[in-house]
């Protein structure tokens, strides 16, 4: 198991068009990374099964959906989705805006 994985290591998971996901760790237990939205982009409505997601905005305004509730947050906000639940979130900037993000697996 990697305990340090510098920056240069990190595993590039998901792309489709400017819609980006980045590994930085990931473990039997949890992983982290970064999600970068590009200008106007939606992730996609995603169900979490029995983790837990905990989102950090590094950068940006968006729009979030816990389940069928729409949330408008911005950098330095924090939220969480509980497990059994979906989500989505929508870049509302012309710009990337930057999320790092904990998957608590079950």
């Amino acid at each position: 198991m990697d305990i340090l994985r510098p920056r240069d290591m990190y595993q590039f998971s998901v792309g489709h068009d400017e819609l980006k996901v980045y590994k930085t760790l990931d473990t039997p237990i949890f992983s982290t990374g970064k999600l970068i939205l590009g200008p106007h982009q939606e992730k996609g409505r995603q169900h979490v099964g029995l983790d837990t997601l905990v989102f950090y905005v590094n950068f940006g305004d968006l729009l979030c959906t816990l389940h069928e509730t729409p949330y408008i947050i911005t950098t330095g906000d924090s939220f969480y989705v509980p497990s059994g639940n979906y989500y989505n979130i929508r870049n509302l900037l012309n710009e990337e805006s930057i999320l790092l993000f904990t998957q608590i697996k079950r």
